[in-house]
């Protein structure tokens, strides 16, 4: 009983925020709002309430969900039998597929409204630094040469990297040849990166 119960709210709270996903890439971080989304999916505002106190809970809620995503796509992408460059191969891949994700435009939009709010920037802040733990300790399981300093200052770089690649995707067509060849060259200094070459 305990458990369906569980189920039950764990359905609704991904309602709302797949609603709420929705209207972030619409209208953005600042025309969202508790009364909208509650009034749009024909629930109480109270009953929206229990399961997101504030607008800044179900941000955080959603941005959470998207790293974690994120977070544990690169996570699983390397493999004992294969060589540094081949793993390193693998994670470049991953995180650039990662990039064409629709979540990561969920992200820019994140990125775009905290220039004006002090909470959203902290949201960015700790969720990079996530990120970057993880790519961090992924580059390390690679590549074992690289010590952790260093492991972090790469992911850094990297996360840059991406973050300057999604902007790229907002006006760049990825057919044409050109933005193949910016993938590919993107993609090759990633590997050197984790290869420490």
């Amino acid at each position: 009983m305990v458990k369906k119960i569980k189920e039950k709210g764990e359905k609704k709270r991904k309602i709302i925020r797949d609603h709420a996903k929705n209207e972030l890439v619409i209208h953005g971080v600042n025309s969202l709002s508790l009364r909208k989304i509650s009034a749009d999916l024909g629930i109480s505002h109270g009953n929206l309430h229990y399961y997101f106190k504030t607008k800044d809970h179900l941000l955080l809620d959603i941005f959470n969900e998207e790293i974690n995503k994120l977070n544990k796509s690169i996570s699983n992408c390397s493999d004992e039998s294969l060589s540094v460059e081949e793993n390193a191969k693998l994670l470049a891949n991953t995180i650039l597929s990662d990039s064409t994700e629709p979540s990561m435009l969920l992200w820019l939009v994140l990125v775009g409204e905290s220039i004006s709010s002090p909470k959203l920037k902290k949201v960015i802040k700790d969720e990079n630094s996530l990120y970057e733990g993880v790519l961090s300790n992924q580059i390390r399981v690679i590549n074992s040469r690289i010590s952790d300093k260093k492991s972090i200052y790469i992911s850094k770089i990297i996360r840059c990297l991406i973050d300057g690649y999604c902007i790229e995707l907002i006006y760049t067509d990825v057919k044409l040849i050109k933005s193949k060849k910016f993938y590919s060259e993107l993609k090759h200094h990633i590997i050197k990166l984790v290869c420490d070459l």
